[in-house]
Order: structure tokens, then sequence, then C-alpha cells
């Protein structure tokens, strides 16, 4: 059930050379492309529990904005540490999200001491696990995202807004994501052409 690599690029995978030349959207699109049933199965399920705690605390607008900026970080370090690997696959964004748990983790290890500790286990796994397997693991992607997550949510309040004015920067954030997610996928279906 693998797909071959030629559709996964004509789709809109990572791949650098591409972006170099102005295709820059591939940065977003590559995030929502998997090669086989397994990997969009075992994404999926990370994005089910991680991506769930994250709206819980910081809001759908929020955690939008998180997954997908931290996708396309992780894209690019896999585009500057792996620029000969076409890349596939939402793992980088879903450790953004993995990210931005730990940091709320570390803001309030009170509240949130044992989450941080449960994460702090599963990113090492996952790392691990990404090293034995280098071939097929995209880990500069994983890494990259990691650390976006992370110093995004470093900042930010662990809470939904409540002011009309946090609200408007939410609906700004969750909305304009969708805008550029939006965009990249016009701007993959114009290549076509």
């Amino acid at each position: 059930m693998d797909i071959d690599l030629n559709v996964l690029n004509h789709f809109g995978a990572k791949n650098s050379t591409l972006i170099a030349q102005g295709q820059v959207w591939r940065l977003v699109t590559a995030l929502f492309l998997h090669g086989n049933l397994m990997h969009i199965f075992l994404n999926m399920m990370a994005l089910l529990g991680l991506g769930r705690v994250t709206e819980a605390l910081f809001g759908w607008q929020r955690t939008l904005f998180f997954y997908i900026v931290a996708g396309v970080v992780g894209n690019i370090a896999s585009t500057i540490y792996s620029p000969h690997v076409l890349s596939i696959g939402a793992s980088g964004a879903i450790m953004g999200l993995a990210g931005v748990l730990l940091a709320a983790s570390v803001k309030n290890w009170k509240m949130f001491g044992p989450l941080g500790s449960s994460l702090l286990r599963s990113v090492a796994f996952i790392l691990i696990v990404g090293f034995l397997l280098r071939n097929y693991i995209d880990n500069a992607a994983h890494i990259g995202g990691l650390l976006a997550g992370f110093v995004m949510a470093l900042p930010t309040p662990v809470s939904p807004a409540e002011t009309p004015t946090g609200k408007l920067l939410d609906d700004v954030l969750g909305w304009g994501t969708v805008i550029v997610v939006a965009l990249s996928f016009a701007s993959l279906a114009i290549s076509f052409h």
C-alpha cells in the first residue's frame, strides 16, 4: 500500500529543489501527505491524543496555528539538513504539539507535571526510534517541529483567550492559518497546469 514517490512529489511533498525554485507551498502541503495507511494511522492517533489536550488548553485557533507553524519549521529544518530527501507527513507538526505541551508543563509544573514527565518519555522514545530508523524517519522535521512548538508556547498563556482583544488575536491566528493552508493547496492545484 506504499504510495509511489513520484506521486507524492506531484501532490506536494517536501522537495528541497522545488522549494528553492519558489514552490514554498510544499512546506505546508507535505504535512497532509502520507506514504501508506500505517503512516497516516500512527500520525492521526498521535494527533488525536496531543491535539485534544492542546485544544483544551489553548483553543482550536492557537492549536491549529501551532500545528501548522511547527510543521512548516520542521519541513524547513528537513530542507536544510536533508536536502536530497523527499519528505512527507504530519509528524513534525505533531512533535510541535508535544513541544507546546512541554512548554505548558514547564511553565505550570505543579499543574501539568505528570503530563510533562509522560511527554518527555514519549519524545525521548520517538527520537531514539527516529535515529535507529533514520533512513525512514525525518529526524530534522521531528526536532525542528518540537523546538518550534516549545518556543512558540513559552510566552503564550495556557488558557483560551477571554478578553475581546485576545479572542480577536486567536481568531486572526486560527483563520489566518486556514487561509495559508488553503492558499498552499490552491498553489498546488495551479502547479498542475
